[in-house]
């Protein structure tokens, strides 16, 4: 132990019977010696050094004291008397707070109580709150610096383990590992604890995890492929900027504003959901009831979802027709128009399923009657040729193709072009039937009744649909 130090030089002087009787100081003013007076009588005196805390862990130090009377003997050293330094002992008594963003280092002060002249050796240890070990965090390796710069601790400290603190060392540092994951999870937060050796209590700090991903949106609604009309559902997928920790809720919408399918007509509103990897997930319904959109949960950790838009057959050949949907994260972004997807109509597309047979006397009109097999909203292009049948009628002779009329529901009109060797009208759209018109004429012989065909075609059509015009011979048999 030194004066000044670990003891004041001040001594109680007490009787054998434990009565205070006085005090001395004794330092370099007196040599580091005083006298005191024993009473008569008395077997010896008891005397007690004044210790001083330095605030600085020593250890147990020893202390001994000389006495003697003077002039009779020389100087008796005592027994050594121990004085126990727990009180300096060091402790922790703070670790700071910090943060860092996902995937940096987090670098965090522990702070002891006082210095000591040995080594201190110190538990660190830390844990998961909102962040999760091993995932979000990683303290299997912790990086300590002592003033001399950053070195690696020994150890495992994945559960915590000691790192051993430098003598006259009050504070240092630790540093762990953050873990870049690339998925948007909001600022999480761990904690990192440590306690002196023959501490009992954990002193903590807490690391902030600043999530340096954007939160989770609809990035873009990319076309997957079309659809076919009562058949193929058109498909799209919804893109995530990046996945989340956790599920998303993605909204769904359509509006027939933005293209040129309708819903009722030519899709049901009914969206079909499957996975990035192909399996379905669910389906919803928009309509009316719920201003056509609904709302579709994404698990976490995906990067998007697919979608298909089941489609009708109306039975109306409209061409080829645009479709679009929608998709918004509610609450962080308005929606994302979906790139075109096309519903094909060719089922739908015309085709003559008749042609109707039909009489007229020799030198008058035949009429017929042409069904399609569908309405469209576009005009349809029917080809039509007639042609006289073997050993009956001739075509020039008999009757005439080379003009044509046409009745679509409002009255005849002559068709352009000759129809000599078959020609193309266009029916107006909205039309399932309309009238053909040729003449037939009238030679003033006797051939009995004659036959000649009629055939037509949708364009796009491969096979001629027919009827049949009967000529009444009108003349009396010769005799």
């Amino acid at each position: 132990a030194d004066l000044g130090t670990d003891y004041s030089g001040k001594v109680f002087i007490y009787n054998l019977a434990g009565q205070k009787v006085g005090e001395e100081v004794i330092s370099s003013a007196n040599n580091y010696r005083v006298d005191i007076s024993v009473p008569a009588g008395q077997n010896g005196v008891r005397v007690y050094a004044e210790t001083l805390n330095d605030n600085v862990y020593e250890g147990n130090e020893t202390i001994t004291i000389t006495a003697g009377v003077p002039g009779r003997q020389q100087l008796v050293t005592s027994e050594s008397a121990s004085l126990s330094d727990e009180a300096d002992k060091p402790r922790v008594t703070g670790v700071s707070n910090t943060s860092t963003n996902e995937g940096d280092e987090a670098s965090l002060t522990v702070t002891l109580s006082n210095e000591s002249t040995t080594p201190t050796r110190v538990f660190i240890d830390a844990w998961g709150n909102s962040a999760t070990e091993g995932t979000d965090f990683n303290t299997k390796d912790l990086w300590v610096n002592y003033g001399n710069g950053w070195v690696k601790a020994d150890g495992d400290f994945s559960t915590g383990n000691w790192v051993s603190v430098p003598a006259n060392t009050k504070t240092f540092q630790v540093r762990s590992q953050t873990t870049e994951d690339g998925t948007f999870e909001g600022n999480e937060i761990y904690t990192l604890g440590a306690r002196a050796d023959g501490q009992s209590n954990m002193v903590s700090g807490t690391v902030t995890i600043v999530d340096d991903e954007d939160a989770t949106i609809v990035q873009s609604v990319t076309h997957l492929r079309d659809g076919i009309e009562g058949g193929t559902a058109p498909g799209w997928t919804v893109n995530f900027n990046n996945p989340s920790d956790e599920a998303t809720t993605v909204r769904l919408n359509f509006n027939d504003g933005l293209h040129q399918a309708d819903i009722g007509a030519d899709y049901s509103g009914k969206v079909l959901i499957y996975n990035l990897a192909g399996q379905k997930t669910g389906e919803v319904v928009l309509n009316a009831a719920n201003n056509y959109q609904a709302d579709i949960s994404i698990p976490a950790g995906q990067q998007g979802v697919r979608v298909y838009a089941e489609t009708l057959n109306d039975n109306v050949y409209e061409g080829n027709e645009s479709i679009q949907i929608q998709a918004a994260v509610p609450g962080r972004q308005g929606f994302v128009q979906s790139q075109e997807a096309t519903i094909t109509d060719e089922a739908d597309k015309p085709r003559v399923t008749g042609v109707s047979d039909a009489s007229a006397n020799e030198g008058d009109a035949a009429s017929l009657t042409v069904t399609l097999s569908n309405t469209s909203t576009t005009t349809t292009r029917v080809f039509i040729d007639a042609y006289g049948n073997e050993g009956t009628a001739t075509e020039g002779a008999d009757f005439n193709t080379k003009d044509l009329w046409v009745n679509y529901g409002n009255g005849w009109v002559k068709a352009s072009g000759d129809f000599a060797g078959g020609n193309w009208i266009d029916v107006p759209a909205n039309t399932k039937t309309f009238q053909v018109r040729s003449q037939t004429t009238e030679d003033g012989t006797f051939e009995g009744n004659e036959t000649y065909t009629i055939k037509a075609k949708a364009d796009g059509q491969s096979n001629l649909v027919s009827g049949t015009v009967t000529i009444v011979e009108d003349e009396a048999a010769t005799i």
